[in-house]
């Protein structure tokens, strides 16, 4: 387990966002019996301190980028299957988080397919259109340069949202690693490292190896059999991009302090494999000065945060913004973004998200 975000308001009250895994793994479907809290020392009493669980959405933005390589895209039956693959991931993920799909080749610049908001009911279109239209600039392939790039889009959507907390999920598709050498593995082994973002690899059996897989797969790795099985591929690694969602759970209560510092721990039991439960905990401190009664938990204090640097490794810390609601055609696909992004001192050519084709050819 892990803390995420802590907040304290007045009169008296306290609020988590944590995240529970097992082997790492999402733990989900967890009840308040299963979280134990103590203040110096001290077990509280659940019912006393009105100690529940609640949404975490109500303070928590989610939101998965998808990078697919247009270098699979070697015919049209095979752009076909990628962007039927790309849009069954789409209408699974958006059912929990909104999805923004970009694409790479070889080039210095990254293409946005589309930006998706949340559809409870997954609803979307059956093939991405602007993945038909697209035509590989430069058939080399620029992974590194991608990812980076795609860190920060990932950065950058998340600071739309108005929600204080933000956890992001990076999943790449990839036919093997960077050939183009725009960046350096160095420089991408630095910049992922500074993500505390989830990342989530696709591949298919038999492509070259990539030593770089380990860092973009710390959440999991997918393989498609053969390109035939990519759809399925692809729909396993929607299933993962939300299950992942499931493991962060935001505790609130009403501290019994009224003055001083306290220590707060925080301890989860689950059930393992093996029919035995394991136990994690951590621990954190908050200023319980001029606590008072007449507390309700079941609403939580504001979560206020610093604001994030690029690329620091603190995904809850963004700054809060006022929302921006991209201009979606009727599937909720965004088609007017032009966010730029760097990629550090490894490219001196600044990276560069670049809009949809209009039409049939285009290659920038």
């Amino acid at each position: 387990m892990a803390e995420v975000a802590t907040t304290t308001g007045k009169p008296s009250n306290v609020a988590t966002v944590v995240s529970v895994t097992q082997k790492g793994q999402p733990v989900a479907d967890l009840g308040i019996a299963a979280f134990r809290l103590s203040e110096n020392g001290q077990d509280l009493d659940p019912s006393a301190v009105g100690l529940r669980l609640l949404d975490t959405s109500s303070v928590a933005a989610f939101h998965t980028v998808l990078l697919i390589d247009l270098g699979h895209a070697t015919t049209e039956d095979k752009k076909r299957q990628l962007s039927r693959a790309a849009a069954a991931f789409v209408r699974r993920v958006r059912q929990k988080q909104s999805v923004t799909v970009m694409a790479f080749d070889g080039s210095p610049h990254i293409r946005l397919v589309g930006d998706f908001t949340v559809e409870p009911t997954g609803t979307g279109p059956e093939q991405l259109e602007n993945v038909m239209l697209m035509v590989p600039a430069d058939r080399s392939r620029n992974l590194n340069g991608a990812v980076v790039s795609a860190l920060d889009i990932l950065d950058g959507r998340l600071d739309r949202s108005s929600r204080p907390v933000r956890l992001g999920t990076l999943v790449v598709f990839s036919r093997g690693p960077d050939v183009a050498g725009r960046v350096t593995n160095a420089h991408l082994d630095e910049r992922v490292s500074r993500s505390e973002h989830q990342f989530v690899y696709v591949a298919v059996a038999g492509d070259p190896d990539n030593d770089r897989v380990a860092a973009l797969s710390n959440r999991g790795k997918v393989e498609a059999q053969a390109t035939d099985t990519l759809p399925i591929a692809f729909e396993d690694a929607a299933i993962l991009a939300n299950k992942l969602v499931t493991q962060y759970y935001l505790i609130s209560y009403c501290s019994p302090a009224r003055a001083g510092e306290r220590s707060l721990r925080v301890e989860v039991e689950v059930n393992a494999d093996d029919g035995r439960t394991e136990t994690d905990a951590f621990e954190t401190r908050f200023d319980s000065s001029g606590f008072s009664p007449a507390c309700n938990s079941g609403n939580p204090p504001r979560f206020t945060l610093a604001q994030r640097q690029a690329g620091d490794k603190n995904t809850s810390a963004a700054k809060s913004t006022t929302p921006t609601s991209p201009v979606t055609d009727g599937t909720g696909s965004s088609s007017n973004s032009s966010e730029s992004t760097g990629v550090g001192p490894d490219n001196t050519e600044p990276e560069v998200e670049v809009p949809p084709p209009k039409k049939r050819g285009y290659a920038p």
